[in-house]
């Protein structure tokens, strides 16, 4: 004979476990049980033994939300806030907008992120939404997530009745790489149809220092990351300038547009610009794309050299350079 037990649907079981399980109750687990719940709504099962009835609906939102709140910093990594002076909100004609970076997020390693709209999608269909961040520290600017206009591909909306019931709105929902090259304390801006609505402030904290690896690609040894860029390296010595050859792969539209390499070493903000060109695709020694630059860097120690494209960044190169004689 079955029990209650027996008839309840087959994701209740998940529900019963702490909001932390194991290492951390993640984003993509939250996600899955969203969508599980947003399906059997959708497909309006018959009350029944695979029924979700309205009893079993009010706990299983409120453990969802309990969940949300214990979401640890090595999954998305802030809990869905409300309130007007919340400091990762900003607004769009009256309404917020927030902020949800995942994973570690750590310069030069992309993290993801959410942005929440406080909409409906059917109000933001057609309209053109971007994301630029500034670093405070040196004025560089980034395209964290380029021009796009808001349709039902790249942005989902969020039903309020999948959402805690304090203060709960529809949302929807954007995401973007959160790519960022630099530690220190960013602002992120979004922009609706070109005009602001609203930034708020980020620490990202410092990371990727490490010398980067040497790979070969055709008959050549070069410096960077395999498979996404470097250059044949005929080493640095400060003050002293020599020629570069970059070698980069990818999708044309990525490789193609304004280039630009700064340059910071390591435990200062001392951004410097050392090269700008513009990039196009055409293949040589493997790469999807090449292109020769001259480069100096004045002292001695680590340094990060960083790769735009397009005001996007494209990726992180660290290098050792020697005392001049």
């Amino acid at each position: 004979m079955k029990t209650n037990h027996d008839s309840k649907p087959s994701w209740y079981e998940a529900l019963l476990k702490p909001p932390v399980e194991g290492q951390k109750w993640t984003a993509a687990k939250s996600e899955r049980l969203l969508q599980e719940i947003s399906m059997r709504r959708r497909k309006k099962e018959p009350f029944g033994k695979r029924s979700l009835k309205l009893g079993w609906f009010v706990p299983i939102i409120a453990i969802l939300a309990a969940a949300m709140v214990f979401i640890s910093t090595d999954g998305f990594n802030r809990t869905f806030f409300v309130g007007e002076n919340n400091r990762n909100a900003g607004t769009v004609d009256g309404a917020k907008w927030e902020m949800f970076p995942g994973g570690e997020m750590i310069a030069g390693t992309p993290a993801g992120a959410m942005w929440m709209i406080h909409k409906q999608l059917k109000e933001l269909m057609g309209h053109k939404v971007q994301i630029i961040a500034t670093h405070q520290q040196s004025g560089m600017s980034i395209v964290e997530l380029p021009e796009m206009t808001i349709n039902d591909t790249n942005a989902q909306e969020i039903d309020k009745r999948l959402l805690s019931s304090v203060d709960a709105v529809t949302k929807t929902r954007i995401a973007s790489d959160m790519a960022i090259p630099l530690g220190g304390k960013w602002r992120f801006e979004l922009f609706i149809d070109g005009l602001s609505s609203g930034s708020k402030e980020w620490t990202v904290p410092d990371g990727g220092w490490e010398l980067s690896p040497s790979f070969v690609s055709g008959s050549y040894s070069m410096t960077g990351t395999q498979g996404k860029l470097g250059f044949i390296d005929p080493g640095f010595i400060a003050g002293k300038g020599n020629k570069y050859m970059w070698h980069f792969w990818g999708a044309k539209e990525e490789l193609t547009g304004g280039l630009q390499i700064y340059a910071v070493r390591e435990s200062t903000n001392e951004l410097l610009t050392v090269f700008e060109s513009r990039v196009s695709p055409g293949e040589h020694n493997g790469a999807d794309a090449v292109l020769p630059s001259g480069m100096t860097l004045p002292h001695a120690g680590k340094w990060k050299l960083i790769v735009m494209i397009n005001k996007q960044w494209f990726g992180n190169v660290v290098v050792q350079v020697e005392k001049g004689e």
